[in-house]
């Protein structure tokens, strides 16, 4: 995950670190809302999937934050740090907790495990991340990149999100050869969050990105229900992070949060504290909360994910337990050793 840099308490507080903050949360409520994948007929359906497509756009914001933070990364450091530090901070505790816990479960298959993602599926996110760094040391050689980018995430959007979709639903045919392979898959939002960011949006073109935003979650939510309760199964048409709706919602949730005056927040010393804990511990969280679930669900709650505290409840206890915990380790364990457990302090 992408930490914002040079932040410093006494600054005005980044709206980055508010997305971040947020994200974080989000992520661990949507993944302990476990009844989305239910049947649709029943009220405990409707309102989990209401939560999870509200939180549907945390997973690519994360995405769109590292094409932002990262892209321009030539002008602090040159690759090799870049790789190292990208190294260190996601692909060695992605592979230490893997094995960690697969040793835990008494599995030993850690090749094909690490590789294809067979542990924890929150896990998945941890391999298109590392391919998005690979493609950001190739993406930040373009010059004039908010010109090409444009008109890259454009062609993406269409060939790689637009298309697909009314391919698969039999609308028109489609060739998997028209894609737009150089920003395929989720390296879509690295080049969406670098333009996001960068752009400086008009207040109509906000609105119509938020507009096209909440048409996005409409398709999610609404969409999805009509289609599940047709034909009485989860049907996921509109779902998926690639899906067009995903991205549509993603990127109002990402400006929404960029044009927001976050000042407010300065007033209350304890939400800053939260907030910086937060962002220092987003990895961590990240990594340990489907071990923390797994847990809660099976000895607290006994797999009953019907009840209101395992979707509303659950997930402040996690996050609270897990950055207290990482806290006490990064006071006990050198600095060095910070980055195997996620964690990583705000400067």
């Amino acid at each position: 995950m992408a930490q914002e840099i040079n932040t410093s308490e006494n600054k005005k507080l980044n709206w980055v670190n508010v997305l971040i903050a947020v994200a974080t949360f989000g992520v661990v409520q949507a993944h302990v809302n476990g009844y989305a994948y239910g049947r649709p007929a029943e009220f405990y359906w409707a309102f989990s999937s209401l939560i999870e497509c509200g939180y549907y756009w945390t997973v690519p914001c994360f995405f769109m934050l590292s094409g932002y933070l990262l892209m321009d990364y030539r002008k602090r450091y040159d690759t090799k740090v870049f790789f190292e530090k990208r190294l260190l901070r996601v692909v060695v505790p992605y592979v230490f907790w893997t094995c960690f816990f697969l040793i835990y479960y008494r599995r030993y298959d850690f090749s094909y495990a690490i590789l294809n993602n067979r542990l924890f599926f929150e896990y998945w996110f941890f391999l298109p991340l590392i391919m998005n760094y690979i493609s950001i040391i190739f993406l930040s050689l373009l010059p004039e990149k908010l010109y090409y980018f444009k008109w890259l995430a454009l062609w993406a959007f269409i060939s790689s999100c637009l298309i697909p979709f009314l391919s698969d639903n039999d609308i028109i045919w489609f060739s998997g050869f028209l894609q737009a392979t150089i920003a395929s898959g989720y390296s879509i939002y690295v080049v969406l969050g670098y333009l996001l960011a960068k752009l400086s949006l008009s207040l109509k073109q906000r609105l119509a990105i938020y507009a096209l935003g909440l048409c996005g979650f409409s398709f999610l939510y609404f969409g999805t229900h009509i289609v599940s309760t047709e034909y009485n199964h989860l049907n996921e048409m509109f779902k998926g992070f690639l899906n067009f709706p995903a991205v549509l919602w993603a990127c109002a949730a990402f400006v929404w949060f960029r044009y927001q005056d976050w000042s407010f927040i300065l007033k209350s010393k304890a939400v800053q504290f939260c907030i910086k804990i937060m962002v220092e511990c987003s990895l961590g969280i990240y990594l340990f909360h489907p071990f923390a679930i797994k847990m809660i669900w099976g000895y607290v709650l006994h797999d009953d994910i019907n009840s209101t505290a395992s979707r509303l409840i659950t997930p402040f206890f996690i996050v609270i337990i897990i950055c207290c915990l990482m806290k006490l380790f990064a006071k006990i364990l050198p600095e060095k050793l910070h980055y195997v457990f996620g964690y990583k302090k705000m400067q």
